[in-house]
């Protein structure tokens, strides 16, 4: 799932509904939700944007670590499907339901389906060109406002505070962007002085805590299943944030 991920390269905004299709149609809750992790974290116009923001060297850590967090949390969450700790995919008397209900919609006319294809595509590039205007003003803001001094002493590699990848977390977590929109706030901090740990840090936990998605895997996964995903995901990207900072360091 974390190939089919990169492949699709969505935003959250775009894979959430493929995500949901995935349960419909019977998809473990394993499988789908690395795909959502994988869709947005290893997307090709979210590497595109690190590498123009933060060099193909830096971008090119992240996308290596997106991907052992992406894999190895799914195979966490499979794990724990697998001994009943988290919710089951749906019974197969659903998928039936579901399914008939599809078939119906594939009797309709090709022209009022390519229509509602066309409506959806507008709907999601509207989504994600607001997540990326907001990222840019945010961006702005932060160039404007805040001190590349307070940047390099409070997120930097050699700063002195408490834990700068920790702090980051729910700081990440109350900002509503994208991952597009996290990659262009985050490339700025970069480029201030932030250490590359906490804007990995930023940048996955920020897209994994989105409250669309997290309302999204509660209505549709159940609540084990959510708080699982969160905890699991949060702690393996503290993990390889600092495994990055630490590498950052020595070389």
């Amino acid at each position: 799932m974390c190939l089919v991920g990169f492949a699709t390269s969505m935003c959250t905004c775009g894979a959430i509904p493929l995500t949901i299709t995935l349960r419909r149609k019977g998809a473990t809750t394993a499988n789908a939700l690395t795909f959502l992790l994988s869709s947005p974290w290893t997307g090709f116009l979210h590497l595109l944007i690190l590498v123009n923001l933060i060099g193909l060297k830096a971008a090119s850590y992240f996308f290596v670590f997106s991907i052992f967090v992406t894999f190895l949390t799914g195979i966490t969450l499979g794990h724990l499907e697998e001994r009943k700790k988290i919710e089951q995919r749906i019974s197969e008397e659903e998928i039936s339901e579901l399914q008939a209900e599809e078939r119906e919609h594939r009797e309709e006319k090709l022209s009022k389906r390519m229509i509602y294809a066309l409506e959806r595509s507008w709907d999601l590039f509207t989504d994600i060109g607001k997540y990326l205007l907001i990222g840019f003003v945010a961006a702005a803001l932060v160039k404007a406002f805040i001190p590349e001094e307070a940047i390099q002493q409070y997120l930097g590699l050699q700063s002195r505070f408490f834990n700068p990848i920790l702090f980051i977390i729910p700081i990440s977590a109350v900002i509503e962007l994208c991952s597009e929109g996290f990659s262009i706030l985050g490339g700025q901090l970069y480029r201030m002085g932030a250490s590359p740990g906490v804007i990995f840090t930023m940048i996955m936990v920020g897209v994994t805590t989105d409250f669309t998605e997290i309302s999204v895997i509660l209505g549709k996964f159940g609540k084990r299943t959510t708080i699982a995903y969160i905890a699991i995901s949060t702690a393996l990207v503290v993990v390889f944030a600092h495994l990055m900072n630490w590498i950052w360091i020595l070389a």
